[in-house]
Formats: C-alpha cells, sequence, structure tokens
C-alpha cells in the first residue's frame, strides 16, 4: 500500500469524527513529506503550511542554537504565528521565509478549515507539538534518500550531508518517533 494511500485512510477516518483536523507530516529529509503533502492537499482540497517556511535566519545561526533539539528551524516564529492561532481556533497569518534569499518574502494567511496539513523536518517539535489530531513520520531507505537528495543538485547535496542531516539525526535520536506518531509510513 502507498503511503499516500495509507494517508488518506487515516485522514478519512479522522475526518468521519474530528473536524477540524490537523495533520502533522514529519521525517528526514528527502523522505517525500513534500510530496505526500502535495497529493494530500489535492485530495483534500486542504492547504499545507511548509516547515521550510520558517528556516532559521542567519542571525539565529549559532553553535548554541544548533545544539538544542530541533534547533535547526524558527520554532519561536512557528509557535507565535501558527501554532498559537490554531490553538485558539483563529485563521494562521504567517510570514513565509525564502531560504533562497536568506529573508521573508511575503505573508501567508490560512483560515482554519476541515483539515490543515503542515509539512516538514521539525513539524512535531516538543513546543508545538500539541496542536495535531494525527501525526505521520515518513522513512525511506538510506540508498533512496541518498538518491533524492543527490538529484536536489552537488551543493545542496553537500550542504545535507555537512549541516542539514547531522542535525536531523541529534533530534530524530532524542525521540520515540513510533510512540509519537499515529503511523509510521514508508515512501
Amino acid at each position: 500500500m502507498s503511503a499516500f494511500h495509507e494517508a488518506r485512510v487515516l485522514i478519512e477516518r479522522r475526518l468521519e469524527v474530528d473536524q477540524p483536523l490537523i495533520v502533522a507530516i514529519e521525517g528526514g529529509a528527502a523522505t517525500g513529506k513534500s510530496t505526500l503533502a502535495a497529493q494530500l492537499s489535492a485530495h483534500f482540497q486542504a492547504p499545507v503550511i511548509p516547515m521550510d517556511d520558517f528556516f532559521l535566519p542567519p542571525a539565529l545561526r549559532t553553535p548554541k542554537r544548533y545544539a538544542e533539539k530541533g534547533g535547526n528551524i524558527h520554532y519561536e516564529r512557528f509557535d507565535a504565528q501558527v501554532a498559537t492561532p490554531l490553538r485558539a481556533g483563529a485563521p494562521v497569518c504567517y510570514q513565509v521565509y525564502d531560504c533562497h534569499h536568506d529573508r521573508i518574502s511575503q505573508t501567508r494567511t490560512i483560515s482554519p478549515g476541515r483539515l490543515l496539513l503542515i509539512e516538514g523536518v521539525y513539524s512535531l517539535h516538543p513546543r508545538y507539538r500539541d496542536i495535531y489530531d494525527l501525526r505521520l513520520f515518513l522513512r525511506t531507505t538510506a540508498a533512496t534518500q541518498d538518491a533524492r537528495l543527490r538529484a536536489r543538485g552537488d551543493g545542496l547535496y553537500q550542504r545535507f550531508q555537512s549541516t542539514w542531516l547531522p542535525l536531523e539525526k541529534a533530534y530524530f535520536d532524542s525521540e520515540d518517533w513510533p510512540r509519537l506518531c499515529d503511523a509510521i509510513l514508508t515512501t
């Protein structure tokens, strides 16, 4: 069974009893989170908030910050601009970080509806994991992950190898993901 099919069935079951439904799609780099979120978004006509929109700005990229579990994301901004309004049932208005230009590029507003998908590494950060009704964790083989990362280009591949993957490993090694998530899906 495909990850999309498994996730779709889980969401449909939850939508029968839980509305609105907020779904986390967590997992390591190149495990298919963005692809799955796009497929689910198209199927359910649901908005997606990518954690990449909360990329850590240069001023916060310090050794102390990188030593924190999940410190490689602007978790304070996500908590203030997304999690806090969602807890209150209010619309979400957040700033989108453009990692290619290292700056905020726009503001995006999302009104809570039937379903909201939040995808990306650190989507289940301890500061705001309480906002989710359904928690999905994606995994893939090391060979598949490596091939997907290489397809992103040499510059990004090297950055993943030297910086982002070690930070993710520390984050993922610090938690019991099968216990934290409702389902672990393989892509």
